[in-house]
C-alpha cells in the first residue's frame, strides 16, 4: 500500500525487464507513483492520514542522501516516480488498482490506471466514494471500509 504500490509497480517493470517468472497478478493498494506532484492535488484538507507537505518530505527520503534541492529533481525519475515510466512492457501483466475518492493519490492512481490501459495493460481500477487513504485498514471502525 502507498509507498508499497509505487514499490510493487517498479518491482513488476524490474520482473518483466529481466525475464523472471510472473505471479498470478499484482495488487496495488492506494499506490503513491509519483513523488513529483506535477499536478495540484484538490484533496488536500479532506484526508486525516496524509497531507502533500507530508509525502514532500518523503519523497525527499526515497531518493537517499541527497540535498533537498537535488531530491526534488530527482522525484520525478521514473525509478522514484513509477508513472513517469513507460507502461508498453507490463502487457499481459494483470493488475487491479484499489483507490478512495478522498485519498491525496487519487488522482495518481487515476492517472496510472489510464496510462496502463492507453499501454494495453491488464488493469482493473476500484475507487471506493468518499473514502480516504488506507480506508480499508479501518474495516471495524468505520462502516465504509467493511
Amino acid at each position: 500500500d502507498s509507498a508499497g504500490g509505487g514499490l510493487t509497480l517498479l518491482l513488476s517493470q524490474r520482473i518483466v525487464a529481466q525475464k523472471l517468472p510472473l505471479p498470478a497478478g499484482f495488487l496495488l493498494l492506494w499506490p503513491w507513483v509519483d513523488a513529483s506532484f506535477q499536478q495540484t492535488n484538490k484533496n488536500e484538507g479532506r484526508d486525516p492520514f496524509i497531507s502533500t507537505p507530508m509525502l514532500d518530505f518523503c519523497s525527499t527520503l526515497a531518493v537517499g542522501n541527497l540535498s533537498h534541492a537535488d531530491a526534488k529533481s530527482q522525484s520525478s525519475e521514473p525509478w522514484v516516480s513509477p508513472l513517469h515510466s513507460s507502461m508498453k512492457a507490463l502487457t499481459g501483466v494483470k493488475f487491479m488498482i484499489i483507490a478512495g475518492e478522498a485519498d491525496v493519490l487519487v488522482f495518481q492512481q487515476r492517472q496510472l490506471h489510464e496510462k496502463m490501459k492507453a499501454a494495453g495493460v491488464d488493469v482493473e481500477y476500484h475507487e471506493s466514494g468518499s473514502m480516504i487513504h488506507g480506508f480499508m485498514l479501518l474495516s471495524g471502525f468505520i462502516p465504509e471500509a467493511d
